[in-house]
């Protein structure tokens, strides 16, 4: 498992950090944690905020009354341009009514001139691979390099990068209100070495170009797969928790029900893997934390999870490959077929003569708790009996 504390030491280490992995892994809530600890999350009192510390400890943060990170949050989209994120033209209103178009910071730059009163500013980029991030960034790809940026101490040293903003005429500055220094942008520009980015990017999306190469590379990347480990904690139980034993298949403790949906997923992931690629597993964010929860509440949860999202899910990702879905769900081995939620639909001799294929769609009712605990056993152990 990925902690908090772990992403917080990449951020210090290498100044970029990108977080991978399928949906359902815990990505987006793992950003909102690491801005919450760094003291982003933008309250009006600051005295138990959580700042980067320099000093060498064997904790990455400590709590204090400093000067906290700042954040911000954006999501990378088709229509995001570096307009938004860098500096562009936009129309101001001036007095006497009418317009002038002038140069407007994007949202780096804004964090850049609030993060000169405070710690350092920390930019969250939420699915950063749907955007042309070459187009997004410009420029600022060579400034991003923690060896290109200012020192420490906010000096220029022989490996700094100077880059020229667009839009601005020689000898323009644009001074930021926001900021207790006075922070002034002029058209040479360098990155200060507090400023940290954070980003996320979902492995199965691949409608979207791959991220650019050269910007990737700038990133320390974080794998957020679901692995067993991680399943396991997700549901609430420790790995020796895995050896726990069902006697008679009977589920008599929201352990059992844990049990049941972590090794459920950990199998169906490993024919998802076969079929599809890892990066199309289902996350473990799935499911919930059934060990904690009462035994008809496990249940309860863990049916909704089935039929609400990772049915759903399932059945998107093996459109028309239903005879893989019908291998990874052990349908037609499975006597307890009823509780899966699903029905296959066979052709007749007659029409597969003509073309037809089985398919496979939602059952017409909900089976009951029982009925779906008794497939999802049966999925996660491997038994054909009935249950």
């Amino acid at each position: 498992m990925i902690s908090i504390s772990g992403v917080v030491e990449a951020l210090k280490k290498h100044k970029n950090v990108l977080i991978y992995g399928p949906p359902g892994t815990g990505k987006s809530y793992l950003m909102k944690e690491v801005s919450l600890c760094l003291g982003g999350d933008d309250r009006e009192s600051s005295n138990n905020s959580v700042v980067i510390d320099t000093e060498e400890e064997r904790r990455p943060f400590k709590e204090g009354s400093e000067p906290r990170i700042v954040s911000k949050w954006v999501t990378f989209h088709q229509g995001y341009s570096y307009e938004d994120f860098i500096l562009g033209m936009r129309p101001v209103a001036v007095e006497g009514g009418g317009f002038t178009i002038r140069p407007k910071p994007g949202v780096l730059l804004e964090l850049v001139a609030e993060a000169q009163s405070s710690k350092g500013g920390l930019l969250l980029i939420d699915e950063i691979n749907r955007g042309n991030t070459s187009k997004i960034f410009g420029e600022f790809i060579t400034l991003m390099e923690k060896d290109k940026r200012l020192s420490p101490e906010g000096n220029i040293v022989d490996e700094t990068v100077t880059v020229t903003l667009p839009y601005l005429s020689p000898g323009e500055v644009i001074t930021f209100e926001k900021s207790e220094k006075g922070f002034k942008v002029e058209r040479e520009f360098n990155l200060p070495d507090n400023i940290y980015i954070l980003a996320s990017m979902n492995s199965v999306d691949k409608s979207i170009a791959p991220m650019d190469t050269a910007l990737r590379r700038r990133f320390h990347i974080i794998n957020l797969a679901p692995t067993s480990s991680a399943i396991l904690s997700a549901v609430g139980l420790l790995e020796d928790d895995s050896v726990i034993s069902i006697p008679d298949g009977v589920i008599l403790d929201p352990k059992h029900v844990a049990l049941v949906a972590a090794n459920a997923l950990i199998r169906l992931n490993r024919s998802i893997g076969f079929f599809l690629g890892n990066d199309f597993m289902l996350g473990q964010w799935y499911l919930s934390c059934l060990a904690n929860m009462s035994l008809e509440d496990s249940k309860k949860s863990l049916c909704e999870s089935w039929f609400n999202r990772m049915l759903p899910q399932l059945i998107e990702l093996f459109h028309g490959r239903e005879e893989q879905l019908l291998s990874a769900l052990k349908l037609e081995e499975n006597k307890a077929e009823s509780g899966s939620g699903l029905e296959v639909c066979y052709p007749s001799d007659e029409e597969s003569a003509m073309g037809a294929t089985t398919y496979i769609e939602l059952s017409a009712s909900q089976p009951d708790n029982d009925k779906v605990l008794g497939f999802l056993r049966a999925l996660a152990f491997g038994s054909t009996e009935d249950i």
